[in-house]
């Protein structure tokens, strides 16, 4: 066993240190969500649990936005880089990258933080509760400056991606996920409110973020962030292809995160409570996922460069296998156990939805078993037409949701993900993957 470790590519050796660290990073964000949702609904009730989580949404899609699909473009600038230029290169573009980022990020805080006490929440988050209109408005800033500010400091978890040593950064997003439950225990306890309680997480992982950064600043000084390195001329480089990127990103959102705000939108904070528990469940299952197919994306990537379509070929397969039979037995699970999972998360307040939660089933196997084809897709750059796609899957997403909440109640965003994805991205990233991949059009290319 350990000759074949030995003897094994530097880059899987990487890839399963980073799956290791990435899993355990992961599962310590789980075991947080497991202890901090009976303690919120125990603590503030389901209703504030489903407006928490609504908020956090819509903070979710703000911090997509700020983004503007910077890091993957520069994750993929680095390997180009890594190939065929210099590690200077790289570091100019990671200080651009980051200081532009910052600077984006303090004044989108900053413009929406004298924004947000003018609209008109009572309408918008459709309250059932009994709120200060002054404590929801802090409420929402701070989770919002709290969500934002993660964006530049988790530049360097892509930067290490990009080397396939991601798992140096995944001890910073543990204690991140640590602290942020150690300080909602501590806020409960001493009977803080629901402001503090409701961003104690997010405080939690950007101070586990902005740790990490100042550790790799120490750590990469030849390629750290540095002010004489900004370079507009350079950062160009990672404008077209982050549009692209960023509508990947954008329009995701729409599928992935709408659901919880639409459905407490039109329904109410009770039901969007309900939605939002039998949603987590999935989310988390696919973040797992992604942190396990996300370290090959060098390795499909360097291929690509290389020219190597027998290795793209195998790797890509056996990923797409392993991670159906994963997701078939996960999913086969929560429709077993999703009763009591859910009972014991909810304090019993919550009830178990089966059909909703074989709808999220059915769609999560689809969702992830072709978003590993669409990785292969997004490692050789392959997005212009993808981001196009993508925009019509989820204005489907929202119109078909709209629609169906009306007609099936909870159900309604689950059916319309799961219609608006057979619709769209399921038969276009394999049609995509057999066209430019497995006919190896990609790889004629000079």
């Amino acid at each position: 066993m350990r000759s074949y470790w030995l003897n094994l590519d530097l880059k899987y050796r990487r890839a399963f240190f980073t799956i290791f660290a990435s899993g355990l990073a992961t599962l310590a964000k789980f075991i947080v969500m497991l202890i901090s949702i009976p303690l919120t609904i125990g603590y503030l009730g389901a209703q504030m649990y489903g407006l928490i989580s609504t908020v956090m949404t819509m903070c979710i899609w703000i911090n997509t936005i700020a983004d503007g699909g910077i890091g993957l473009s520069l994750k993929n600038a680095i390997i180009k880089h890594q190939s065929h230029g210099t590690e200077e290169d790289i570091a100019l573009l990671s200080s651009s990258a980051f200081f532009v980022m910052l600077a984006i990020i303090v004044v989108l805080c900053f413009l929406l933080s004298i924004v947000i006490p003018f609209l008109n929440w009572q309408y918008i988050l459709n309250l059932e509760l009994k709120i200060n209109q002054f404590q929801l408005v802090i409420f929402i800033i701070t989770l919002l400056w709290a969500t934002l500010l993660i964006i530049p400091f988790t530049l360097p978890k892509l930067i290490y991606s990009a080397y396939q040593q991601e798992y140096l950064f995944s001890g910073w997003v543990m204690l991140g996920s640590i602290t942020g439950l150690g300080l909602q225990i501590l806020f409960i306890k001493l009977n803080q409110g629901f402001i503090l309680v409701g961003t104690a997480i997010q405080i939690g992982s950007f101070l586990g973020c902005m740790l990490g950064t100042l550790w790799y600043l120490k750590t990469r000084r030849n390629i750290s962030f540095k002010f004489n390195r900004i370079q507009f001329k350079t950062f160009k480089q990672l404008f077209s292809p982050s549009i692209d990127f960023f509508l990947l990103q954008f329009t995701a959102l729409a599928i992935y995160q709408s659901g919880v705000f639409l459905t407490n939108h039109f329904l109410g904070q009770k039901i969007a409570a309900v939605y939002s528990i039998h949603f987590q469940l999935f989310a988390y299952f696919q973040l797992i996922i992604t942190l396990i197919i996300s370290p090959f994306w060098s390795i499909l990537s360097d291929a690509y460069h290389k020219k190597n379509l027998d290795l793209f070929r195998t790797l890509l397969i056996k990923i797409i296998l392993g991670i159906t039979i994963i997701t078939l037995l996960f999913c086969i699970v929560m429709l077993i156990f999703g009763n009591h999972i859910i009972a014991i998360l909810s304090h019993n307040q919550i009830k178990f939805n089966l059909h909703l939660m074989l709808i999220l089933a059915i769609y999560h196997v689809i969702s992830i078993t072709i978003g590993v084809i669409s990785l292969s897709l997004l490692a050789i750059g392959d997005t212009r037409l993808m981001s196009k796609v993508v925009i019509v899957q989820s204005l489907l997403t929202v119109g078909l949701s709209i629609g169906l909440i009306k007609l099936t109640g909870v159900l309604g965003c689950a059916l319309a993900s799961l219609f608006s994805i057979v619709l769209t991205i399921m038969w276009y990233s394999p049609w995509r993957f057999y066209k430019v991949i497995w006919c190896g059009n990609y790889f004629k290319r000079d």
